[in-house]
């Protein structure tokens, strides 16, 4: 037997099993593991001062995955949070009603250009940016533009929104996926390896990366289920293939 190290590297590919279209990126990843857990009986050998077992029988619990993604693409997002992503166009907001409040920060209903015009309206004057308010990510906060202690003044705001992926997370049923590996080994001249998952399951993200000293991670896990309209019914779970 030839020792044959291991260091992998390459794409993992996704589609959703119920579309059957082409498969998509999943984005960069620095983990992919597969794992199958077993429960095991035996008995053991009373006979003889050894002991021992005489007997095992071994059957398969659940075969298990775990991908972890550094690439925050809404659909890669839309896995990990099983989120309805919906894309919002550019076309431009007139006259959104905000409440302005002096040391407040106020919510806008999208994220806006601020390389286009930005209106913010009292009721009766437009104010003036950079000096009684300023605009960071989608929160107006008030600055020189003051507002009487306990009180509270209806404005508007026209602007034009960025595109960008509305994601509503945990508001999607349990998609099944395809997965494919289309990977190779550093170690061994980078030849090909391929993993072919045909029925899987995720789970929630078990962690979101927003705020933290390194690039985010998005640590996602899934269930390998068996494919019962496997061509080969010996082999319903997955299929490796190495290059010699």
């Amino acid at each position: 037997m030839v020792n044959k190290p291991f260091k992998g590297a390459g794409e993992i590919l996704i589609r959703e099993r119920s579309t059957g279209l082409a498969f998509d990126e999943f984005g960069n990843s620095s983990a992919f593991q597969v794992g199958v857990n077993e429960s095991k009986e035996t008995q053991k050998d009373y006979r003889t001062v050894q002991g021992g077992n005489v007997a095992s029988i071994s059957t398969i619990d659940d075969v298990t995955g775990t991908i972890t993604g550094l690439s925050y693409q809404a659909d890669t997002l839309a896995i990990a949070l099983r989120a309805l992503v919906t894309k919002l166009d550019d076309t431009p907001v007139v006259d959104e009603p905000v409440t302005l409040v002096t040391g407040k920060h106020i919510k806008l209903n999208r994220i806006p250009n601020m390389g286009e015009t930005f209106t913010l309206n009292d009721g009766t004057d437009d104010l003036v940016a950079g000096t009684d308010f300023i605009v960071q990510g989608s929160m107006i906060k008030l600055t020189g533009y003051s507002v009487a202690a306990g009180e509270s003044i209806a404005g508007t705001v026209s602007y034009t929104p960025k595109i960008q992926y509305k994601m509503k997370g945990l508001s999607s049923d349990t998609k099944e996926y395809e997965i494919y590996f289309n990977g190779y080994n550093l170690a061994d001249n980078d030849k090909p390896v391929i993993l072919n998952i045909w029925r899987a399951k995720f789970s929630a993200a078990t962690a979101l990366d927003l705020i933290t000293e390194s690039f985010g991670e998005l640590p996602i896990e899934f269930e390998v289920l068996a494919d019962e309209n496997a061509v080969d019914p010996d082999n319903r779970f997955f299929e490796m293939n190495m290059a010699e």
